[in-house]
């Protein structure tokens, strides 16, 4: 298992990881990259992950953080005070 306990600037990533944002916002996690192997992310608490972040497991490589497609909802009104309760 790769472990990734640290971010870094520059690199080319030999593998993927596709994260929602629920996993993203997640500073311990055991996931699985493209490639089919196990990686634990260790970073500091409170370490938020976004698209594009670049990860360095113990043995020098790069992994790179991908934003995973999810649904989502989008809500209209044309009356502000119907869509602040609606949202509430």
């Amino acid at each position: 298992m790769l472990r990734v306990a640290r971010r870094v600037s520059r690199g080319t990533p030999s593998d993927v990881l596709s994260l929602p944002y629920e996993d993203r916002k997640k500073s311990r996690l055991r996931v699985t990259s493209e490639r089919g192997r196990d990686v634990a992310i260790v970073l500091e608490r409170g370490s938020t992950l976004r698209d594009g972040d670049l990860l360095a497991a113990d043995g020098g490589e790069i992994l790179a953080v991908r934003a995973a497609a999810e649904m989502v909802s989008e809500v209209s009104s044309a009356d502000a005070l119907s869509l602040t309760r609606a949202a509430y």
